[in-house]
């Protein structure tokens, strides 16, 4: 059975709605919100501003094509980052009020911070698209139904609650205030920030595989996925099936990202979606029991081979070894 992408984007654990909204979109839209890493240096949470004062409308620059290149040397194992997000990345996660959280980053994302720049593009696409979808009324739950395809286990309204609870704000103060997401991300990639660089790699492999045109640079996937942030790992699943990789590989790549710090747990968001749509049994532990219903046994098995298989690829800096 092969895994449904819309649904698996929610490793990330921000896009349920995303699913539910705009089932089979395009590889290229499955894309866009799915991918971030960790920064070349820590940003401490203090380093994002408290209160920004009174809403402003702010713009952000003309996004541009050119995000560097990276080369990429072997790295000894015991060389590994031991992964995991971010200080941004850990309050985008943590937040249940992105509007509150905008308003923190605006300024440091004015400014030059890559973080909040790439943070605040995927706030700024998610809410859109939440304030859009509901004509810019915030839904009740009977709204909320009407949206959800009825093949969707009904529980998973709950699910979609929350999340589009977390673009209230922005149903009063809409998200074009802030600026243009897709600006925002360019800024971020311009600077070599991992997340917005793998992103914009995802949309442009396919060009690359074909021999079209395109700016896809495999030494700098390579150089931001071996840094272990959890959702960029997980966001390499999504390469991988777009590049016609077995479903272990795709599996694999989850499972490396739960090994570095994603919520793979059974209360993970994306892992109860799962659930929903599948049918998780009693006393189910996580992401592993909940992956183990997309494949064998024989295949979970090999999956867990080739995670072992990609973390040494990725020390050693082998692209065609990552993606085959």
């Amino acid at each position: 059975m092969r895994v449904n992408w819309i649904l698996l984007a929610l490793a990330a654990a921000t896009l349920i709605f995303l699913m539910i909204l705009r089932p089979g979109g395009t590889p290229d839209q499955q894309a866009t919100e799915f991918a971030d890493d960790s920064a070349d240096s820590e940003r401490q949470a203090s380093s994002v501003p408290a209160d920004s004062g009174e809403v402003r409308e702010r713009r952000a620059p003309e996004a541009t094509a050119d995000a560097g290149e990276a080369v990429v040397d072997p790295q000894p194992e015991a060389e590994r980052p031991s992964g995991g997000y971010d200080s941004i990345g850990r309050l985008f996660h943590a937040s249940d009020d992105y509007h509150a959280l905008t308003e923190d980053m605006i300024d440091a994302a004015q400014e030059g911070d890559a973080a909040a720049q790439y943070y605040l593009s995927r706030v700024l696409s998610q809410c859109r698209l939440a304030v859009s979808q509901f004509d810019g009324e915030f839904p009740d739950e009977q709204q909320m139904a009407m949206a959800t395809p009825g093949e969707l286990n009904p529980e998973i309204n709950d699910l979609m609650m929350e999340q589009v609870g977390r673009c209230r704000g922005f149903f009063d103060d809409e998200p074009d205030h802030y600026g243009d997401a897709d600006g925002w991300l360019e800024e971020a990639a311009k600077q070599g920030y991992g997340p917005a660089v793998m992103q914009q790699g995802i949309r442009q492999y396919q060009h690359w595989r074909v021999g079209r045109d395109s700016d896809f640079d495999p030494a700098q996937v390579v150089d931001t996925l071996r840094k272990r942030n959890p959702d960029t790992l997980a966001s390499a699943s999504q390469l991988s099936a777009l590049g016609g990789s077995p479903q272990e590989d795709e599996m694999a790549w989850l499972m490396l990202a739960c090994e570095y710090g994603q919520d793979c747990s059974a209360d993970a968001d994306w892992v109860k979606a799962l659930c929903l749509q599948e049918g998780c049994p009693p006393g189910f532990q996580g992401a592993e029991d909940a992956l183990s219903l997309l494949m064998t046994p024989g295949e979970l098995e090999r999956a867990r081979d080739r995670m072992d298989e990609l973390e040494q690829a990725l020390d050693a800096g082998d692209f065609e070894s990552l993606f085959p």
